[in-house]
């Protein structure tokens, strides 16, 4: 990829992954999110899944387009916007080779990716109602949270 700025891929379209993916825009870095084929989010107003319905979207004056292919995300990305590609597991992580990884799927646990870039997961313990940031590593794992 040829943009000076570091480009962070998040995996998962959903609201919570929208507001990741804004303020990192904002802060100057190149965002790419990849959705499944039928996002799931449930507050699609306020959610980049919504480009796979609409082929674009805009939250907070950012705007999202679907891109079909690494090639299209990156003149998106020239564009000024971010890029939404339907590509469930990252195959394209390897084409577009992001600085960073931000698994924003709300998974309950932080997935082993075993790739070789930084990794960090947005979690939800519906327990103890806390969400919270991971950096999956071979020690035991800090997790960084707050109440939701």
């Amino acid at each position: 990829m040829n943009c000076a700025a570091p480009l962070v891929l998040i995996r998962g379209g959903g609201d919570l992954a929208t507001g990741v993916a804004v303020r990192l825009h904002r802060c100057g870095f190149h965002v790419v999110i990849t959705e499944i084929k039928k996002p799931l989010a449930a507050r699609r107003l306020v959610a980049f899944a919504q480009a796979v319905y609409a082929s674009e979207c805009l939250v907070e004056d950012v705007r999202g387009r679907l891109a079909a292919n690494p090639s299209e995300a990156n003149r998106i990305l020239e564009d000024g916007d971010v890029p939404v590609m339907v590509d469930p597991p990252a195959d394209y992580r390897d084409e577009l080779n992001p600085s960073v990884l931000v698994d924003a799927r709300m998974r309950k646990v932080a997935p082993r990716s075993g790739w070789k870039l930084l990794t960090l997961s947005l979690l939800w313990d519906r327990e103890s109602e806390l969400g919270g940031i991971v950096m999956p590593s071979s020690k035991p794992t800090a997790v960084t949270t707050w109440v939701g």
